[in-house]
């Protein structure tokens, strides 16, 4: 169904079929309650808590042979589910900022990744930077990840976080090439 066909749909509706219609759509799916919670009260800053907590499981998650496994998928699942309820570019990049951070703290602690899994958190920085550079804030994100990087412990005894840091200056460099190449 198209967005003009509901449109017309709705049009025909008496207002109390349109409230019956908004409470079966909230008791049938969990993505249409939680944006109509969060239509209603608009609390940004416990949306990004959660995200963050939630996040925070995934990055800290114990995998084998020493290695973290953090699902991806989630992760990013996490981050675009606080992106459609709209509640602005600072927040979603708030919380990519929070969860590179978790990365980093992770790093601090001995924490070892897969590459692959650096990778995808390499697409992340890259997705901040569009989203900070569609929205006029690239120069403020920049300044905090570079701020980030360089709180990484490094030294011959910080192996996990000479490494983070490492990936993602390589990450954060790679990033701004491609907005380089994207805008000519």
């Amino acid at each position: 169904m198209s967005k003009a066909q509901l449109k017309k749909t709705l049009a025909t509706l008496t207002p109390e079929q349109k409230d019956e219609l908004i409470l079966d759509l909230y008791s049938a799916r969990a993505e249409a309650k939680a944006y109509l919670e969060f239509f209603i009260n608009p609390d940004i800053d416990k949306l990004i808590e959660k995200s963050t907590s939630e996040i925070a499981k995934e990055v800290f998650k114990r995998g084998s042979r020493g290695y973290n496994k953090p699902r991806i998928s989630r992760i990013r699942n996490v981050i675009k589910n606080v992106a459609t309820l709209n509640p602005g570019a600072e927040y979603v990049l708030a919380l990519m900022f929070n969860t590179l951070s978790l990365l980093a703290t992770a790093g601090n602690q001995g924490y070892w990744y897969t590459e692959i899994s650096l990778r995808s958190f390499g697409r992340i920085i890259a997705e901040m930077l569009r989203l900070a550079d569609d929205n006029a804030m690239l120069e403020p994100t920049l300044a905090r990840l570079n701020n980030l990087i360089d709180g990484i412990k490094s030294g011959p005894f910080h192996r996990p976080g000479n490494f983070m840091r490492q990936q993602l200056k390589y990450h954060v460099e790679e990033g701004i090439a491609m907005l380089g190449s994207s805008k000519k």
